[in-house]
C-alpha cells in the first residue's frame, strides 16, 4: 500500500469493528493509527496483556492554576470497539 487508507469509525460499532479488522487484515499496512488518550501512549503495551472484556482507561487532568476543576475522560474497550479491534489485528 502506497498511499495513506483513512477509515472513518463511528465508536462502539460492531459493524466498524468488523470493517476495521478486515481492512487491517487484508491490506496489512506498515502503520495504524487509533485515536485515544495521548497521556496512554507510553503504556499501550499493557492493552496486550491478559484482559476479561469490557475494559476501560481513565484519564484526569488537573489544571495548573488550579481554580478550575480537572478533567477527566473514559475510553471503553469492548470487543465490538473498533479501537480494540484494530489493536488486535494491527
Amino acid at each position: 500500500m502506497s498511499e495513506p487508507l483513512i477509515v472513518g469509525i463511528r465508536h462502539h460499532s460492531p459493524a466498524c469493528a468488523r470493517l476495521v479488522k478486515s481492512l487491517i487484515e487484508s491490506q496489512r499496512p506498515r502503520y495504524v493509527l487509533i485515536e485515544g488518550l495521548a497521556d496512554f501512549n507510553d503504556r499501550v503495551d499493557e492493552l496486550f496483556l491478559a484482559h476479561q472484556l469490557p475494559v476501560a482507561i481513565y484519564s484526569y487532568c488537573q489544571y495548573q492554576d488550579g481554580a478550575a476543576p480537572g478533567r477527566g475522560a473514559w475510553t471503553p474497550f469492548a470487543e465490538f470497539s473498533p479501537e480494540w479491534q484494530a489493536l488486535q489485528a494491527a
